[in-house]
């Protein structure tokens, strides 16, 4: 994952990050049904992670100034996916796979 990161420009950084973030909100899902939240606690640590995930994007679109390494990015991600139970749509994310790609705009 970090050799990917490394080779990305910061445009192409976003679009992961937003991707990043928009799987998420597939993740969230598994935390309520019929509109009743049945595991609070997940659906938190998503909100949160997204929120960082967003304003990460948004530093590197911004260019702002950056206070995270290139392997430090990478291993939040990898933490925070972990936590959330989802580090297979990571890995198929950083490999190429796009979830959204079948979804009309």
């Amino acid at each position: 994952m970090l050799t990917r990161w490394r080779k990305l420009t910061n445009d192409e950084r976003v679009v992961l990050i937003l991707q990043l973030s928009a799987a998420l909100t597939v993740v969230a899902r598994d935390a309520y049904f019929r509109e009743e939240v049945q595991k609070p606690k997940l659906l938190i640590r998503v909100n949160e992670f997204q929120h960082r995930l967003l304003a990460m994007a948004f530093q590197l679109a911004r260019d702002l100034s950056i206070t995270w390494t290139e392997a430090g990015a990478v291993e939040y991600f990898i933490t925070g996916y972990r936590e959330v139970g989802a580090s297979q749509l990571l890995e198929n994310i950083f490999a190429g796979d796009d979830p959204f790609a079948a979804q009309s705009t």
